[in-house]
């Protein structure tokens, strides 16, 4: 796999990396100084770099390519570029679980952390709790000019409280643990005693591994909010509203092969 972008993305190519070669009775293989490994209990074999190689690069981004599927077994293959679908390693999902557990560092940082958020909330039985994750993306999706002109979006207050509704009214336990790049914005925004917030200070790694100890998840834009959302397993809401209509971004995006069919879409409206 040729790895590019950050750990949402790494994530991805890493899974789909996993899924198309086993799919294609093959075996996956990343370089001895794979970045995953410091993050995650990754099993892959590491190989120093291979002969007689061939490129396989997907047809669209964010859109799934079924010609992954059929590759020549008489070449080794490099894969790009970020083969983000749940289709490429659906059928191996329990694999994926256990390739993607916390390193034992960042776990038990992410339980301590945790803990002490919820305790900060005066708390006082948290296994009474029933706990969602929201992961809210705005920095570079907002304030990129280059992301806003190719279609990002961000999501609005309105979506929030909709998606925060929705799990109120289903689980009247429900609290809500909040992650961002704005983490000010969420506080302005969000601040009831039912809410918390993760600081600013912790790794992406040590905040995803909070994110994925909840029971449910919300997400807004982006792979990581995509990933912390799978890891936690439970109800997932995710932003309809997501790339803007008629972006460059929209015209290669397919939401049915990028979000997962379970998964539930909701909008700002």
């Amino acid at each position: 796999m040729n790895f590019e972008g950050r750990l949402g993305n790494e994530i991805f190519e890493y899974a789909s990396l996993y899924g198309i070669a086993r799919y294609n009775h093959m075996i996956p293989v990343v370089d001895d100084k794979f970045h995953l490994r410091r993050i995650f209990k990754i099993s892959l074999t590491s190989v120093k770099p291979l002969a007689n190689i061939k490129r396989f690069k997907e047809a669209k981004a964010c859109a799934f390519d079924e010609k992954a599927f059929v590759l020549d077994k008489k070449y080794n293959w490099t894969l790009s570029v970020y083969l983000q679908s749940w289709k490429y390693f659906i059928e191996y999902s329990d694999d994926i679980r256990k390739e993607l557990r916390f390193q034992d560092t960042i776990q038990a940082q992410a339980v301590q952390k945790f803990n002490e958020i919820v305790k900060a909330r005066n708390v006082t039985d948290k296994n009474k709790l029933t706990y969602i994750a929201v992961h809210v993306r705005r920095g570079d999706m907002l304030n990129n000019k280059p992301n806003v002109n190719l279609g990002y979006t961000t999501a609005n207050v309105n979506y929030v409280n909709n998606a925060m509704s929705w799990f109120k009214k289903k689980y009247p336990s429900a609290f809500f643990i909040f992650a961002s790049d704005d983490i000010a914005w969420c506080k302005a925004n969000f601040n009831k005693p039912n809410t918390a917030f993760t600081t600013q200070r912790n790794s992406a790694a040590v905040d995803m591994a909070i994110l994925s100890q909840c029971n449910h998840s919300i997400i807004t834009t982006g792979t990581y909010g995509w990933w912390s959302a799978w890891l936690s397993g439970g109800q997932t809401i995710y932003y309809k509203d997501f790339p803007r209509k008629g972006s460059r971004l929209d015209k290669v995006f397919d939401a049915k092969t990028y979000f997962p069919p379970n998964w539930i879409a909701m909008s700002h409206l």
